[in-house]
């Protein structure tokens, strides 16, 4: 069945395309003829100098936090996944990928994270390499960037005071430091969310069209998308908040949200096609007081049982503290939207060109899956049931205004730019709780993207009570000291449970010439082992012959902990001697003489 199916595969997806462009391109070149005025909004009076300097000064602490010591840890062996790096052909897993069709089709194929994110780390190991702080800078740079771009969001929604005090959290924030210093899609999707964030609410205080912020919105969206799974949920938030703004407001920011829903549908067929279990966790009590807790401030999330996560009744404080700032910030701030006139939205039908090429598209994909093909299938309708997204939104909005006055309030106040941030920072965590019941989805690390909303409320707390001088230091020198203390225990957190490069550093001080690795095939544990080690060392099966070919050889066997030698390898060294053995965190390396003349 699949290779009928295949043979429609390439069709599909090449007419699906070209009329998914021809769509953009006369939707582009509609724009072109509409005003592009998108004066913002006026600004306050006053310089702000100080504030500038403050956030430049927070944002360097936490640059200095992000880029020294990128290369203080040892890979990780999700850290290998990365294309670019020459690891050996037939042993490694995964595979190596070095150029664009092997690296996108390996990824779309058997990967359960989104493309696009291996695609961007695919370019740049091109132009700058693959060594540790290659691998690690992007993410790195953009963690540092989400640091200026989370005042921004606070000052639009609340305050400069709240905007500083949310930048610096998240500049001292152990958990996103720690994951800013791995190379993962975590904190790459968390800035990309950020921005489309930003660019709505610049969108929603505009008098006039701005196709510009427009388009840069569908880009950060689509961009989001293809970074991290939990983007749909942000998307989503988005379009539900958009839709309960008065109709004044937004009808052109649906259309967009239209677009950014019907170009990233693909992303769900990859999705589909790579899903797995067994990589999250079961709901828990732990892990709310640890989001509550500002955000994971204790608990990096990248494997259980670790020493460098602190202690239970540390973590207990600070989701304490969080929810008491939290509580005291809810309340909305006194700001006024910007008024804006009426716009127009151009009609959805423009969009139906775009649609239907992304539908056919997705159609050749199922045809060219694996597995799941019905239900890839179905996805495609996707696009086309996007289409229905402005409609939807007029229909929230009346339905809206017709509810008893208690919740049309509760509804007016969620759809303000203060709402969304409180939303964001809990609604899609507490419906990802839930559906985890059935479905195990709580990986901390994923959920990178909504803590720095969780942090902005906090910020507001912080600023709500700090109404004297005492009060305000007090406050400020209690969080300095917890958030500090998270950054010093996670900083010093290795990046995986098994110290790859210092079992390899060991074995390289005793390696002789002619020494020889058995390495077991496509062992993802083992793989890491590869990106320091080197190849010409490395003996895959059939063991026997290899070590039959070079008699003389000593031979080095790798290791987790309390794992054994496969039976292969057994039976290889049967005449063999024990020569010693090399331990590194949770792995070891024995050594075998051969047997004597």
């Amino acid at each position: 069945m699949h290779g009928e199916l295949l043979a429609f595969a390439a069709p599909l997806i090449g007419v699906g395309g070209l009329v998914a462009a021809l769509g953009l391109i006369a939707l582009a070149v509609g724009e072109r003829a509409r005003s592009p005025d998108g004066a913002a909004a006026a600004r306050p009076a006053g310089a702000h100098r100080g504030w500038f300097w403050l956030v430049a000064a927070i944002t360097l602490f936490g640059a200095l936090l992000r880029l020294t010591g990128l290369d203080a840890h040892g890979i990780a062996h999700p850290e290998v996944y990365i294309p670019g790096i020459p690891l050996p052909a037939g042993l490694s897993e995964p595979p190596p990928r070095i150029t664009f069709a092997e690296t996108f089709y390996w990824h779309w194929r058997a990967e359960p994270h989104p493309v696009g994110y291996y695609m961007a780390m695919w370019a740049w190991t091109k132009v700058f390499g693959a060594g540790i702080i290659s691998l690690r800078l992007p993410e790195a740079i953009l963690g540092l960037l989400s640091v200026p771009l989370i005042y921004r969001i606070g000052v639009i929604v609340h305050s400069r005071p709240a905007g500083a005090a949310a930048a610096a959290m998240l500049a001292l924030s152990g958990f996103h430091i720690f994951w800013s210093q791995m190379a993962r899609m975590y904190v790459p999707g968390a800035f990309l969310g950020l921005l489309a964030t930003w660019v709505l609410l610049e969108l929603q205080r505009r008098a006039r069209p701005a196709p510009l912020l427009e388009l840069g919105y569908v880009a950060a969206i689509l961009a989001c998308a293809m970074t991290v799974e939990f983007a749909w949920l942000l998307l989503f938030t988005h379009i539900a908040w958009t839709a309960l703004r008065p109709a004044s407001a937004g009808s052109r920011a649906v259309l967009a949200q239209t677009l950014a829903l019907i170009l990233s549908a693909p992303n769900l067929s990859q999705a589909m096609i790579g899903a797995r279990g067994g990589a999250a966790g079961a709901p828990s009590l732990e892990f709310l007081i640890d989001y509550f807790g500002f955000g994971f401030l204790f608990q990096h999330g990248a494997y259980d049982g670790d020493l460098f996560i602190g202690p239970l009744a540390l973590r207990i404080v600070a989701a304490g503290a969080c929810v008491a700032l939290i509580a005291f910030g809810l309340r909305r701030p006194h700001l006024e939207d910007a008024k804006q006139a009426f716009v127009q939205a151009p009609s959805v039908w423009r969009l139906a060109p775009v649609a239907a090429g992304v539908a056919i598209l997705m159609l050749g994909i199922a045809a060219d899956a694996p597995r799941r093909n019905l239900a890839i299938a179905l996805a495609a309708l996707l696009p086309l049931i996007a289409l229905a997204t402005p409609a939807l939104a007029a229909l929230a909005r009346r339905t809206a205004a017709a509810l008893p006055p208690a919740l049309r309030t509760l509804m007016d106040w969620t759809a303000t730019p203060w709402g969304l941030i409180v939303v964001l920072a809990v609604a899609p965590v507490a419906a990802l709780f839930v559906i985890s019941f059935k479905v195990e989805l709580l990986a901390p690390r994923a959920f990178t993207i909504f803590v720095p909303y969780l942090l902005i409320l906090a910020a507001a707390g912080a600023v709500r009570i700090a109404r004297t001088p005492l009060v305000a230091i007090t406050l400020a020198v209690g969080l300095i000291g917890l958030f500090g203390a998270s950054a010093v225990i996670l900083r010093q957190a290795p990046h995986s449970q098994r110290d790859y490069r210092g079992l390899a550093a060991a074995m390289e001080a005793k390696f002789l010439p002619g020494d020889i690795v058995l390495a077991r095939p496509a062992e993802w544990s083992q793989t890491p082992m590869y990106y320091y080690l080197d190849p010409s060392r490395l003996q895959g099966a059939p063991y026997a012959e290899a070590l039959a070919r070079r008699p003389r050889a000593r031979i080095w066997v790798m290791l987790i902990l309390r794992q054994a030698p496969t039976p292969e390898m057994t039976a290889a060294l049967a005449a063999y001697r024990p020569g010693g053995e090399i331990k590194a965190l949770n792995m070891r390396a024995i050594l075998y003489l051969p047997p004597e003349r």
